[in-house]
């Protein structure tokens, strides 16, 4: 089974594994991808068929190693070219899907720069709903909420009709002149993982040995369970599993966790901050004086509200339910 691109017959197997990497690689890493796996055939299928059947007919090999072929090798615009090729034959197909999707109470609006980059335009606004289906992924000029203005009118035209927006910045600002020329009463929120992010990206180096600890403090500082669901769920599990501990994986999957009032992130973070600060590791200082600097800005938008579950909306509707120890969950 082979897919046209124009030029060549590419292998469908091929095609898919270009599709699936387009979005989590670059073009220069999946051609080197794929010409890893083509030399280790090459090594597989050719040199040692070769040095067997020359060991079978008691034969001096001529090459213990011939050379990889440069006609089997691909580049990064060898892989570029079949993507945007199959992608234009999809592209209306596409545009039916993401037409036809309403989304559900939850928006949420982020830009990427480094997706729109390997596009060849500035800036890309995806838009999902909360349950993460894509609703609209555009190239923008510029990633100032007003460059958004008409695609927001697109989708409320489509029939979208959220109660929340989740955003990356901006949730007191120009968002909320935005979001509610098409819905007046929707509610902005500040995106809890992007609030952690802020700070997250202050630190000396991702690498140090208590960056993993800060960005876990700062998910409890921000976040917090269902403690009478989780305690349930733990019982349950234990009745299940012969009285094992709770994975972490199966509490975040099945125990809700809501925002913290503000001033108890507040209090939260400034008890991180000042036990981070003061303690001494030989790799050297965690925090920078930029941490401090996004603390003091991302401060004042936690006391205003805008890092919290908004007045009612369902946060937590699943119709989807598993039985675990004799009881649902969800």
């Amino acid at each position: 089974s082979f897919v046209d691109t124009g030029r060549y017959l590419c292998d469908a197997s091929v095609m898919d594994l270009i599709c699936a990497m387009a979005t989590k690689s670059s073009w220069s890493a999946i051609a080197e991808a794929m010409n890893e796996m083509t030399r280790a055939a090459w090594r597989r299928d050719v040199e040692e068929q070769y040095t067997h059947l020359c060991q079978a007919m008691h034969l001096n090999a001529l090459l213990e190693q011939s050379a990889f072929p440069n006609e089997l090798r691909v580049t990064d615009k060898c892989v570029k070219n079949p993507y945007m090729i199959d992608f234009a034959a999809r592209e209306k197909t596409l545009e039916a899907e993401f037409a036809g999707e309403v989304g559900d109470d939850i928006l949420r609006l982020d830009w990427t720069r480094n997706a729109a980059a390997r596009c060849g335009g500035k800036h890309l606004l995806n838009v999902l709903d909360g349950s993460g289906r894509i609703l609209m992924s555009k190239l923008t000029p510029t990633s100032k909420p007003w460059a958004a203005k008409n695609l927001i009118g697109d989708l409320s035209r489509r029939g979208v009709c959220p109660k929340v927006a989740y955003v990356d910045d901006g949730c007191c600002g120009a968002w909320q002149d935005v979001l509610r020329i098409a819905w007046p009463n929707i509610h902005v929120r500040l995106d809890g993982m992007h609030a952690i992010m802020r700070l997250a990206h202050t630190t000396t180096s991702t690498q140090h040995p208590k960056h993993r600890k800060f960005c876990a403090m700062l998910s409890k500082a921000v976040y917090e369970a269902d403690n009478e669901v989780l305690q349930r769920l733990a019982q349950a599990w234990a009745r299940d599993h012969g009285g094992g501990p709770l994975p972490a994986s199966i509490e975040r999957k099945y125990v809700p966790r809501s925002i913290r009032d503000p001033q108890a992130i507040v209090t939260a973070v400034d008890s991180i901050l000042q036990e981070l600060q003061k303690a001494a590791d030989t790799f050297g200082p965690l925090l920078t004086n930029a941490s401090r600097s996004a603390w003091s800005n991302l401060k004042v938008h936690v006391l205003k509200g805008c890092l919290c579950d908004p007045p009612g909306v369902n946060m937590h509707a699943s119709a989807n339910a598993v039985i675990i120890g004799g009881e649902c969950f969800h």
